[in-house]
């Protein structure tokens, strides 16, 4: 599950502008200013994708506040909490959402920028593994279990045409989508 190529060269290259300003750092901000994936879309008094932590003043860099090794990888843990989150949702609701997709690409960004940070691929993936089994452990004994399976791939045949079978009645407005939607998908 590593964050694509083409977000890490989107990054390097704000990076790279930012530098060329005469920054000492690079915001989150503007990361968001130079990637059209996680900006809001304002039309008029209507915003579409504002999310506090993406894209919002929650989302500003702290001046002068540098992260040990250990914080990082907490953070790298946390953003791919954060990506499996909005990506098993969007698989369970068999729809995506502007915030899903914002916060699924800025948790692949920070991800990436620790990595970046890092320079321990090791270190890294075992944050990611950590992560995933963090938030398998979390779904194990609730209604969302079926649709985990499916999603990673570990359900058996009989599972994934049951997880079809409800999933069509979901689209079709059927009142047996309980396994499907109202999902809590983190405890």
């Amino acid at each position: 599950m590593q964050p694509s190529d083409g977000l890490r060269q989107a990054e390097q290259d704000v990076m790279s502008a930012a530098m060329e300003r005469g920054k000492e750092f690079v915001t989150s901000q503007d990361l968001v200013e130079h990637n059209e994936a996680i900006a809001p879309l304002v039309a008029g008094n209507f915003t579409v994708g504002f999310v506090p932590m993406v894209n919002g003043t929650e989302a500003e860099a702290v001046p002068g506040f540098v992260a040990s090794r250990q914080e990082l990888l907490v953070l790298a843990k946390y953003w791919m909490l954060e990506k499996l989150d909005a990506e098993f949702g969007m698989f369970c609701r068999d729809q995506s959402g502007s915030s899903e997709l914002r916060i699924k690409t800025f948790a692949a960004m920070r991800i990436n920028r620790i990595a970046d940070a890092l320079n321990d691929d090791s270190a890294i993936e075992k944050a990611i593994d950590e992560a995933c089994e963090e938030f398998s452990k979390n779904l194990k004994d609730s209604p969302a279990w079926p649709a985990w399976k499916v999603f990673i791939g570990k359900a058996t045949p009989d599972e994934v045409a049951r997880w079809k079978v409800g999933l069509e009645k979901m689209r079709c407005g059927d009142d047996g989508i309980d396994e499907h939607a109202n999902l809590v998908l983190r405890p």
